[in-house]
């Protein structure tokens, strides 16, 4: 709201270089001026969809030290690009090309999207080298194969024709459903958290075990270590595929997360 006020005095008696606020007196209000901002239509729902997914919302002013020091307890700063001034573009960590809140919720949703699949794109991996490290030292401490375990092609082909397609599809996976309906994770918080990391062990000891015993079986029925290389290599390509869907969803069923 703007006021605005007058009043009439004589322009000989004026004194540029007086009291001016004496003449702040008497004054006769002549109109009132109202101006609002209001939010976008999108900004609402924008803001609700970030509130719920643990993300608090805060908005840079000048109009009190208060407000102004929440904001710099922020951990990244937004500018405006259109409507922002020079200063707060050039403070700020992003900004905003089309002045939109809900485009901050998009980007927290995809950024959530690509971390989610990086996850899972890596739990693949340290299960398959858990496998490997443990198969090879079970090979050799229980005399079944020794280094000879599996050949150095057959170890290239689990790689790339069974453990990287894999690989690639979650790199690629939709986002989870409820992505948006979780908390922020710490800072410090790791890639795989320690409890994950046991699990991943765990399967790699069962595809460790498993390996073994199939080229064991190969071994004792067939008499032939090819039979039970060839063995291992099939199971280990349908272990893949079935411990790939165990762990999509970690805290959920191989399916999908219940809603």
């Amino acid at each position: 709201m703007l006021a605005l006020a007058q009043r009439e005095f004589e322009p000989a008696s004026f004194d540029p270089a007086g009291d001016l606020m004496a003449l702040m007196q008497d004054l006769e209000i002549s109109a009132l001026i109202g101006e609002v901002d209001p939010p976008r239509a999108e900004a609402v729902a924008a803001i609700a969809t970030a509130k719920h997914a643990g993300i608090r919302v805060r908005m840079i002013t000048g109009d009190h030290a208060v407000t102004a020091a929440a904001i710099a307890t922020a951990d990244i700063g937004i500018a405006m690009g259109i409507t922002g001034t020079d200063v707060a573009k050039g403070a700020a960590k992003m900004i905003l090309a089309d002045d939109n809140f809900a485009t901050i919720v998009a980007a927290v949703e995809e950024g959530r999207l690509v971390y989610d699949n990086l996850q899972k794109f890596i739990r693949i991996q340290v299960a398959n080298l858990f496998m490997f490290i443990l198969a090879f030292i079970g090979s050799s401490a229980f005399a079944i194969a020794g280094t000879a375990l599996l050949s150095p092609a057959q170890v290239l082909w689990i790689h790339t024709a069974i453990v990287a397609p894999i690989d690639a599809v979650m790199g690629l996976d939709l986002a989870t459903p409820g992505i948006m309906d979780r908390k922020p994770r710490p800072f410090n918080q790791p890639i795989i958290v320690r409890s994950m990391m046991v699990r991943l062990l765990v399967v790699g000891l069962f595809m460790a075990a498993a390996t073994l015993v199939l080229v064991q079986l190969g071994k004792t029925n067939y008499g032939s270590l090819e039979v039970g290389q060839s063995m291992a290599v099939v199971g280990l390509g349908l272990m893949n595929t079935t411990i790939a869907l165990n762990l999509r969803y970690p805290t959920e069923s191989a399916v999908g997360p219940s809603t």
